[in-house]
């Protein structure tokens, strides 16, 4: 162990799962793919989707591929 440069547990762990994923031969990395800008007409078509449907009671619709997005430390299920 070198002198002076001790890590803490969080900096190991880091350091590990980076270790780990350069390891694994299924990882690679890859550019993100190109996408077109929002046109002014698309804006146009989603703001009027949106205006004509405020009143809707979206809870009587399933939407596929739903993810969950934790955005507080907390689940919600725990919550008070």
């Amino acid at each position: 162990m070198a002198r002076g440069h001790l890590l803490s547990s969080d900096e190991k762990a880091h350091h590990e799962v980076w270790r780990a994923v350069r390891r694994c031969e299924n990882i690679t990395r890859q550019a993100m793919k190109k996408v077109p800008q929002t046109t002014d007409r698309r804006k146009e078509a989603r703001l009027g989707f949106a205006k004509m449907n405020l009143g809707r009671d979206w809870a009587k619709d399933v939407f596929s591929g739903e993810k969950e997005f934790n955005l507080m430390e907390t689940s919600g299920a725990d919550a008070t």
